[in-house]
């Protein structure tokens, strides 16, 4: 007989979680961030909210200063019991970036938001020979940070990557995952 004990709730780090901004037209936005944990660095200054003027090309005015995203990040007791971690994919190091381009045009990542991601995660994830990718979109996501945001958008996309070397990962017990 075998017993393995494993922590239901371990310390999740976010790492470069961005919030890009799209309004159909140039307009004062109010945002509220909430995360299950601490919030640490966050980029332009998170004083209780973000207040700003988004642009339609995703310009973010706060004061006299231009941001092209809002960044935060933070530590938060995750219990991964709560999203899915038997799906993903098992990508090795040398089809990462394709993987990645592919899979994030499908979700509608514009050119910009494709490169910020891939050239943030690809020099940390190219270490392994293969790693393990899982997305959590919009709801899963919410079980590390809600977002509130006046006025209301016609449409949120959340995409959050959560990610381990693959090399003791079982790879023909990953199911493959839907892309949203």
């Amino acid at each position: 007989m075998e017993v393995n004990f494993q922590a239901a709730r371990e310390i999740f780090y976010t790492f470069k979680p961005v919030i890009y901004v799209y309004p159909e037209s140039t307009q004062e936005v109010s945002m509220k961030l909430s995360v299950a944990g601490e919030l640490g660095f966050t980029y332009p200054e998170y004083n209780n909210g973000w207040d700003f003027i988004a642009d339609h090309d995703g310009t973010i005015h706060i004061g006299e200063k231009e941001y092209d995203y809002l960044f935060w990040d933070s530590k938060s007791p995750v219990d991964y019991s709560s999203f899915d971690v038997q799906s993903g994919f098992i990508v090795r190091r040398d089809s990462l970036t394709d993987f990645l381009e592919t899979n994030l045009t499908t979700m509608g990542l514009t050119p910009r938001e494709r490169q910020d991601f891939i050239t943030f995660w690809c020099p940390l994830m190219i270490e392994n020979e293969s790693n393990y990718i899982h997305f959590m979109f919009n709801e899963e996501y919410n079980t590390i940070a809600t977002l509130d945001v006046t006025p209301k958008p016609a449409n949120i996309f959340r995409v959050f990557m959560v990610w381990s070397d693959a090399k003791d990962i079982d790879a023909k017990k990953v199911l493959p995952q839907k892309i949203e």
